[in-house]
């Protein structure tokens, strides 16, 4: 009964990898290797991650050009990873993201999130990417009862204080037209 019940467990492991029937009874190690790829694809289910996009925008001189800031949350060691050709004040904004969100009562980041500023072939520089960062996270990390990943519309900038105070950033006026011109309303 154990060996039919090894083989039986064994095949029904491997049906949703899309190998055939057994041949023979597979070596312990690759018993281990078939759990373990089931226990990553069950993990992977259950913590089905969405990332957050918001729309902003770049100064290239008096043009403004979109980007897409596009945040997730994932579960792993806490890290927070901002990639997209980003100068050190975006590097920054973690910081400011962090002491934000705690002084206004909410969660700062405390697992591996990944912050990509699209396209990544335009350079992005200076604060005005706190907004859209710190929104980004609180929808990717659900701290927004209600409000779907996909629900944020509008473009936004915004330089944070520590305080979470929204301050002022340059190039307000070539956002706006641009964002009304990509149809914005």
């Amino acid at each position: 009964p154990f060996f039919t019940t090894l083989t039986a467990t064994l095949f029904s492991m491997w049906s949703p990898f899309g190998l055939t029937r057994p041949q023979r009874v597979p070596e312990f190690r690759q018993v281990v290797l078939a759990h373990n790829r089931l226990q990553h694809l069950l993990r992977l289910q259950r913590n089905k991650s969405v990332p957050a996009r918001i729309e902003t925008a770049a100064l290239k001189g008096i043009e403004a050009t979109s980007v897409e800031v596009e945040v997730d949350v994932l579960p792993g060691l806490p890290s927070f990873t901002v990639v997209g050709l980003t100068d050190k004040a975006i590097q920054e904004s973690r910081e400011r993201l962090t002491a934000a969100l705690s002084f206004l009562g909410y969660e700062p980041p405390r697992r591996k999130t990944i912050v990509s500023l699209a396209p990544a072939s335009l350079k992005k520089e200076g604060s005005m990417y706190d907004l859209p960062i710190t929104l980004g996270f609180l929808v990717a990390s659900r701290q927004l009862k209600g409000l779907a990943p996909s629900a944020v519309e509008g473009w936004f900038a915004g330089e944070l204080g520590l305080d979470g105070a929204l301050r002022a950033v340059r190039g307000v006026l070539p956002i706006t037209l641009a964002a009304v011109k990509s149809g914005i309303k």
